[in-house]
């Protein structure tokens, strides 16, 4: 009878450790629920940001991994998650209205006649690069350079030939034909900094420029051109995928 119950224990002592090495050898992908919340995971990982799923695109917390839903704000603009999680583009949400790249083109709730991204059309004339430059000085501590080293707001030497803004953003050239920025940081100051800018350019349009930064990382690539109110805009990645590059150009 004792030597019947060892065998017995055995067997299911055997049994239990087969069941729990076949879980810890599982590969865990896709979509899984935990607390009641969902998460998106790849080789056991959980995934934060953007994803793409199939056609559709799902924000997950930074942090967590948890699948959002309703406004969410990235990098300073606004996107609108439904309640499974989809990223909605080229509709409205109340007075909102999101462009075909998701980012909401109103994001202060102002009337606009078109419910998607429109990217042509007649557009009130933007300043002149002097205008632009004398207003940088004077608001923002914009410094003219001259080859060699460049004194930045903060004091400190560079020897980068470019323009700061702040120590924020680099201007590589303002005239009436060509235009060139480098975003190396994206607080709220900074992306409050360059929509200003883009403001000055492109008025009352800002917002719906700045977000075709989200649609240039969504894409991928290292570049990428948009052909905007009568402007061209070709924004390039660093290898990092944080700094970018934004040339307009008439």
């Amino acid at each position: 009878m004792i030597k019947r119950n060892i065998i017995i224990s055995c067997a299911i002592a055997l049994t239990i450790t087969g069941a729990f090495g076949q879980t810890a050898n599982a590969t865990t992908n896709g979509w899984n629920q935990s607390n009641g919340g969902w998460y998106y995971y790849q080789n056991n990982s959980f995934k934060t940001g953007w994803i793409q799923d199939s056609s559709n695109w799902y924000y997950l917390n930074p942090s967590t991994g948890a699948m959002q839903t309703g406004w969410i704000n990235d990098k300073g603009t606004w996107y609108y998650l439904d309640s499974s999680g989809v990223m909605l583009s080229s509709t409205t949400v109340g007075v909102y209205v999101l462009g075909a790249n998701g980012a909401c083109i109103n994001p202060n709730g102002e009337s606009t006649s078109t419910t998607t991204t429109s990217q042509t059309g007649t557009l009130e004339a933007g300043k002149s690069a002097s205008e632009i430059k004398e207003i940088l000085k004077d608001k923002y501590g914009f410094i003219d350079y001259n080859d060699g080293f460049v004194l930045n707001p903060a004091g400190e030497n560079r020897s980068h030939k470019g323009d700061y803004v702040n120590d924020q953003i680099v201007t590589h050239e303002i005239t009436d034909n060509k235009k060139v920025f480098i975003l190396v940081k994206y607080d709220s100051e900074t992306i409050s900094i360059f929509k200003d800018i883009l403001n000055m350019i492109f008025p009352n349009k800002a917002d719906e420029a700045y977000s075709l930064l989200a649609d240039f990382r969504q894409s991928g690539g290292s570049s990428k051109t948009y052909n905007f109110y009568g402007k061209t805009i070709t924004i390039y990645g660093s290898a990092d995928g944080h700094t970018t590059q934004w040339n307009i150009s008439e």
